[in-house]
């Protein structure tokens, strides 16, 4: 008999043990899982423009984007030269107070057929002599 209460006594806290391991396992899973998932929007918050996809991948982010503080327009004007000369030269919209910040109307990382330029009133109602 006494072995028997034993025997039972020791199934039992071992089940137990088994199922507190499977539930650490379980929690140890998702959190995983969780911060996986919170990372993937670090490396790529998804498809670049068509017009920049071959700026799509890690190694290329700090062509766009400076550590910790997001998007930097003399990064884009590296590339956008005429625009810098247009610029320089204070002129077109870019030269205008309030547009010196590229991420404000041209939003990336929607796909690659997003429209790369958000109008904030919409297309027909923007003022183009402004331009």
């Amino acid at each position: 008999m006494e072995i028997l209460i034993r025997f039972t006594r020791s199934s039992f806290y071992q089940r137990i043990l088994s199922e507190k391991a499977t539930l650490w396992k379980l929690w140890s899973i998702g959190l995983l899982l969780v911060f996986t998932l919170s990372l993937q929007g670090q490396f790529s918050p998804g498809p670049l423009h068509k017009s920049h996809q071959q700026l799509e991948g890690i190694k290329n982010c700090t062509k766009c984007h400076v550590a910790r503080k997001g998007i930097a327009a003399s990064k884009c004007l590296q590339c956008h030269k005429i625009l810098a000369a247009r610029i320089k030269a204070k002129r077109g919209l870019h030269a205008q107070p309030g547009y010196q910040k590229c991420e404000k109307c041209h939003i990336e990382h929607q796909g690659r057929d997003f429209a790369l330029i958000y109008w904030e009133k919409g297309k027909q109602n923007f003022d183009h002599k402004r331009t």
